[in-house]
């Protein structure tokens, strides 16, 4: 059974929207402090803010959204 995030969390900083889903975990851990493998949506978004990258870790992995 996949569990909903719990909580969302969005960065207000830009980042590069090519990094992977290991990457934008590991920036979650170093820059934001939380746990990636937590109950919560990231959301980030590129320089523009015309497109948005979401990483959640639904319980057996990651999902990483791209729009």
């Amino acid at each position: 059974m996949i569990r909903l995030p719990a909580t969302i969390y969005v960065a207000t900083a830009p980042i590069d929207l090519h990094f992977s889903f290991d990457r934008l975990a590991g920036i979650v851990r170093e820059q934001l402090g939380g746990d990636p493998r937590g109950y919560a949506l990231f959301v980030f978004h590129n320089r523009t803010r015309t497109h948005s990258k979401l990483l959640w870790h639904h319980g057996t992995g990651y999902c990483v959204v791209y729009k």
